[in-house]
């Protein structure tokens, strides 16, 4: 299957503004439920809640073109295949192939159709290192291989921190009046650590960036951060 059109990511991305949820996090997993189907070629779509996130931060950052197909840029670069990542790959491909007359998906037409897109190259993930890390942790058992993925999507702390903001609980003023909390809140997206979390009045760039300077001093840098802040 060829990398979807643009037209179908939009779509994507608009049905996130009317799906199902409270946060935004929860409209993205509701629309990666969902399938997009290509008027032209027929393709059907289904994509995972992190594709989905990516492309909306980069639409809400840099615009529409940042959305284009573009090529790994560590596509030729020999980094080590962990277990997780080829987890997330196959839940990605998964649902795109056809099963066989005994209703499953060979494992050498899975093996072959992540090289074909480029997930991994021979020289990162060998036929027998692919087959062993199937066998031994049981990577075609769907329920498995979900909780793997939630649990460990980056593989190393400060890889990645992830920020949403949440409602929490109205304060009695001393004037009697009662005001709106809000959480804000960063977990790092491979221990699942809460690198800080704390209640503002507000729920504005001023307090985000200060609850963020405040995670900073307590674990360091990430390498990224992934915030949608609406």
């Amino acid at each position: 299957m060829s990398n979807p059109p643009l037209e179908i990511r939009l779509r994507a991305l608009a049905a996130v503004d009317v799906a199902s949820g409270s946060t935004i996090r929860d409209r993205i997993r509701a629309v990666s439920q969902q399938s997009f189907v290509d008027p032209l070629s027929g393709q059907v779509y289904q994509f995972t809640w992190r594709t989905i996130s990516t492309w909306l931060y980069r639409y809400k950052t840099k615009g529409i073109t940042t959305l284009e197909t573009k090529t790994r840029s560590d596509r030729c670069a020999q980094r080590k295949v962990q277990v997780p990542e080829l987890a997330e790959a196959l839940n990605e491909v998964l649902p795109t192939l056809s099963l066989n007359k005994v209703g499953k998906v060979p494992k050498s037409t899975l093996y072959r159709c992540l090289l074909e897109r480029n997930y991994f190259t021979r020289q990162q993930l060998a036929p027998t290192t692919f087959y062993r890390f199937v066998r031994e942790h049981d990577l075609l058992d769907q329920e498995r291989t979900q909780k793997m993925r939630l649990a460990f999507a980056m593989q190393h702390a400060n890889e990645l921190w992830q920020g949403d903001t949440l409602y929490g609980p109205a304060i009695k003023q001393a004037d009697g009046s009662w005001k709106k909390t809000f959480l804000i809140a960063f977990i790092d997206d491979a221990s699942r650590l809460i690198t800080h979390a704390e209640f503002f009045y507000r729920d504005n760039t001023q307090n985000m960036i200060e609850a963020f300077r405040t995670a900073l001093y307590k674990r360091g840098k990430p390498e990224r951060l992934y915030f949608v802040y609406l």
